[in-house]
């Protein structure tokens, strides 16, 4: 049995290449509200995300897009992967080619508790922009999410 990462992904993007992904590439039963420019989903959790390593929708959550706004939005899913966001360079890709395949910029940031480890993974117009570890001294005391993932 896997530790788990846990923490949150930001998806960016405009309001289409937005509805695209979490209509299409998260596997699950998501409910979809639309009022004019507006779009409300609720995404279930366990709900895995198509293309990654075993990662899923953390617990339900709620992405409302606006189109009426023309820029880019950011939405924020809870996340939880087995072992950490990048175990392998092959993560890594899955992570670029998912971002490019919709358009999207994604920055994933999570903590895994049983490990001792907070991870900064980020793609941005297809490139990797940030791939951080950080361990600290004393992680009950120096992290701010001591509990979470493990």
């Amino acid at each position: 049995m896997p530790n788990w990462i846990e923490g949150t992904m930001k998806v960016r993007g405009n309001s289409e290449n937005l509805k695209n992904f979490i209509e299409n590439g998260i596997e699950a039963n998501v409910e979809k509200r639309e009022y004019g420019a507006e779009v409300e989903y609720d995404v279930p959790d366990e709900a895995y995300i198509i293309g990654s390593r075993r990662a899923f929708v953390g617990e339900q959550c709620y992405c409302y897009i606006d189109s009426s706004l023309g820029k880019n939005q950011t939405i924020t899913i809870p996340i939880r992967q087995a072992w950490s966001f990048t175990p392998n360079e092959n993560a890594e890709q899955r992570w670029v080619n998912l971002a490019k395949e919709y358009s999207v910029d994604l920055r994933l940031q999570g903590f895994e508790c049983g490990m001792q480890f907070y991870q900064d993974f980020a793609v941005v117009n297809g490139e990797i922009t940030i791939d951080e570890v950080k361990q600290y001294e004393d992680w009950d005391w120096e992290c701010p999410m001591p509990r979470l993932g493990g």
